[in-house]
């Protein structure tokens, strides 16, 4: 890092993010560098660095940008609640991700022997709202292309 900070698209690149992004963060508020060079380019310190790191695994939790701010700026900010309410959202996420694998794990199953799912594994499946028609609808429209036979 240079003397005054760094770069703002040496600190894009060091924090996987985009100069626009930093940029935004900027002119909200949630993230201003604390020096600018002569010719008023952004230069940030390593402070600034701990404030984005913070940010990016904030944001990667799935805070979103106020409630980014709001645990970082507000003085006696629950930081635990807001990543125990996360972590609750987190734990929703992977519930319904493992039973979208337990549904692909039995489609696979049934496309490897070749057994088409019922009426009904199509419903449980795909959702109340599938119409079972539409594989036998799909098979006449598009059953006769490369993409299908693939």
């Amino acid at each position: 890092m240079g003397e005054q900070g760094m770069p703002v698209g040496e600190t894009a690149a060091r924090l996987g993010l985009t100069v626009r992004t930093l940029h935004h963060w900027d002119e909200i508020g949630l993230a201003s560098p604390a020096a600018r060079s002569a010719a008023g380019y952004r230069l940030y310190t390593d402070d600034d660095l701990e404030r984005l790191r913070r940010i990016v695994v904030y944001r990667e939790l799935g805070l979103d940008l106020d409630a980014i701010r709001a645990v970082l700026d507000e003085p006696g900010g629950d930081v635990a609640e807001q990543l125990r309410v996360q972590r609750a959202q987190l734990a929703r996420r992977i519930a319904q991700l493992q039973h979208l694998d337990e549904d692909l794990e039995r489609m696979i199953a049934a496309q490897e022997r070749g057994i088409l799912l019922s009426e009904e594994e199509q419903r449980a499946t795909f959702g109340p709202g599938w119409d079972t028609r539409w594989p036998a609808e799909a098979r006449e429209a598009y059953g006769g292309s490369p993409q299908w036979q693939q």
